[in-house]
């Protein structure tokens, strides 16, 4: 149940605008939750988040936080900085518990003066997890093969050949590549998992170097992989996931990025897909050449179709 929108202001701290009257800027927030018939949202229900916020003086907003609480427990869903007059995004996330929750967006700017607005969603304390597909030996080529399968389709767990991603660029939404990353200051040799939807345009050395069929296609996933250290996924509890309770779970909203460094064999890597589908990839194997390959077994969500 959406409950009305509170605005926050917290007390401003600098005066910077050339007038010497600072107005906070204008925040507005539409949370729409998918909502059953008894105002309640199940875990795995989208929770889709309109935000526009626009400055109202001459300083820069720098700095967007979405979060919300549980209990007293607080989840971190976005941190992400930027350098703008303006702002206006559409964020969607998942319910990921069956209590009640409070959301808060806040957004700071140069000066470190906040805006901020909250609003509550009722959790289904009755919802229940969901299905999941186990898929096993899966194998895709790094950029030099081109006689082998180089795409991934999460929605229906099918490897594509290189010279047909174009047919099934609805669904691909996991490839990988090889290239020298620097970690630490040491150029390490960095085999990497990424999508058709790495970057927002088409440009850089994905598309210019190793894919540069992707150019042409009109629809290019963006899947969203967790780059924590220690994201919860153990052999044990890996093994036994039949369910998409650790799917859901071991997901970090805030560490979600668009690539994966320095694959190698035994990670466990939690990612969301453009579908909205949770899933882990277990690797492994991942060759350090670019005429290599990347194996990995994977969980996923059960694709809906919807």
């Amino acid at each position: 149940m959406i409950k009305k929108i509170i605005p926050i202001l917290i007390p401003i701290l600098f005066i910077s605008c050339n007038t010497n009257t600072y107005k906070e800027p204008t925040l507005t927030v539409i949370a729409t939750p998918e909502i059953n018939g008894n105002d309640q949202t199940s875990i795995g229900e989208k929770i889709i988040i309109d935000i526009d916020c626009q400055t109202n003086c001459d300083v820069n907003l720098t700095n967007i936080v979405i979060s919300y609480e549980v209990d007293g427990e607080y989840v971190t869903k976005l941190d992400s900085g930027m350098n703008s007059a303006g702002l206006s995004v559409k964020k969607t996330y998942y319910q990921d518990a069956r209590e009640d929750a409070e959301w808060t967006v806040k957004i700071m700017d140069r000066d470190r003066n906040f805006v901020s607005q909250t609003f509550d969603v009722k959790g289904n304390p009755d919802s229940q997890y969901g299905p999941i597909e186990e898929y096993k030996g899966i194998r895709i080529a790094m950029q030099d093969v081109l006689d082998d399968n180089s795409w991934f389709c999460g929605p229906t767990g099918y490897s594509v050949p290189r010279d047909s991603g174009s047919w099934y660029q609805d669904d691909i939404d996991i490839l990988c590549y090889f290239k020298y990353s620097v970690n630490n200051g040491v150029n390490m040799p960095s085999p990497t998992l990424s999508s058709p939807g790495e970057t927002a345009t088409p440009s850089g050395e994905l598309y210019d170097e190793f894919y540069p069929e992707l150019k042409e296609w009109t629809n290019r996933n963006y899947t969203a992989y967790d780059i924590t250290v220690n994201n919860g996924v153990t052999n044990e509890n890996y093994a036994n996931c039949h369910s998409d309770s650790l799917l859901i779970h071991c997901y970090d909203d805030a560490n979600g990025k668009r690539k994966y460094k320095w694959v190698t064999a035994g990670l466990y890597i939690p990612f969301l897909n453009a579908k909205g589908q949770h899933g882990i990839i277990h690797v492994t194997d991942a060759d350090t050449t670019a005429g290599g390959f990347v194996e990995f077994d994977m969980k996923i969500q059960r694709y809906s179709g919807e």
